[in-house]
């Protein structure tokens, strides 16, 4: 099973609920990259560059927990 740039978003968005995460897709479909916006509208993590192999399979995305959550736990 694989998940499109499309789908990654949706997920991606959803997962940090209550916070705002604003996520794109560039280099043609090939790379995400996001930020999410604490309650108070700041930036509390931006990942500049999640590439399709890490967001498109769903045992490779395991390894973006640390990548993603150290951020927040250490804000």
């Amino acid at each position: 099973m694989t998940i499109n740039a499309e789908e990654a978003i949706r997920i991606l968005e959803s997962s940090f609920k209550p916070l705002e995460c604003k996520a794109e897709i560039w280099d043609r479909g090939q790379k995400i990259r996001f930020r999410v916006l604490s309650l108070e509208n700041e930036g509390i993590v931006k990942v500049d560059k999640l590439t399709r192999i890490q967001f498109s399979k769903p045992n490779n995305q395991s390894s973006l927990t640390p990548l993603i959550w150290t951020p927040l736990i250490c804000h």
